[in-house]
């Protein structure tokens, strides 16, 4: 994590790839190799990844919300808002996951579902933009 944190991405994705080689389906490096892939712009990659992840913690919120990123980042935009949805379903106090509902829906055009997105995330966090 700290090569990832650090914006590291190269050295991330090699070790998450070793990690992979010894513990193969290990959703939280599936995961992690997802996130790399739609940080440097691989969006198709990291759905792929992130996916693969899901299948194998289908119960992750924050799963369905990288999912959801990866989707917007391709525009396909009705993908996200499931993803973000769902997300919500298991985490009805996802604050980031309402933000992101709420930008994907200004983008499909949708201004009543921006407002009542934008007012549950000022609900659990005041001043979140």
């Amino acid at each position: 994590m700290e090569y990832h944190n650090a914006e590291l991405f190269g050295k991330a994705e090699s070790l998450y790839q070793q990690i992979l080689n010894l513990v193969p389906n290990e959703s939280n490096v599936l995961n992690l190799l997802g996130v790399v892939a739609y940080q440097t712009g691989l969006n198709e990659d990291a759905i792929e990844l992130i996916y693969n992840s899901m299948t194998l913690s289908p119960n992750n919120e924050k799963w369905y919300y990288n999912l959801g990123a990866a989707y917007r980042a391709v525009e396909r935009l009705l993908n996200a808002v499931e993803c973000y949805q769902k997300a919500l379903g298991i985490n009805s106090n996802f604050v980031d996951a309402y933000a992101s509902l709420r930008n994907t829906y200004s983008q499909i055009g949708r201004s009543e579902e921006v407002v009542v997105n934008f007012q549950k995330a000022l609900a659990l966090k005041p001043g979140h933009k």
